[in-house]
């Protein structure tokens, strides 16, 4: 999934579980946008994890694309 499609996802997932109920349907979309964004933080903060430990593995260079890949996602939940 392209770090784009990934961003609406999180969004239309957000949207379903944040109430519209009072608010035009901008706010409703800002709301989720700000929600998408704390889970993207999330992620972003627990990226350090070390997946495959065994010898000779090369977690920093997996770590990298896996950040750059959630970095790309909230930039596009921002651009949306």
């Amino acid at each position: 999934m392209t770090p784009k499609e990934k961003a609406q996802e999180l969004i239309e997932k957000m949207k379903r579980n944040i109430s519209y109920y009072g608010q035009v349907e901008q706010e409703w979309i800002e709301d989720a946008k700000e929600c998408a964004i704390i889970a993207v933080d999330e992620i972003l903060s627990n990226s350090c994890i070390c997946l495959d430990n065994s010898p000779g593995a090369e977690p920093l260079q997996y770590l990298i694309c896996y950040d750059e890949y959630w970095q790309e996602v909230k930039q596009h939940i921002q651009e949306l």
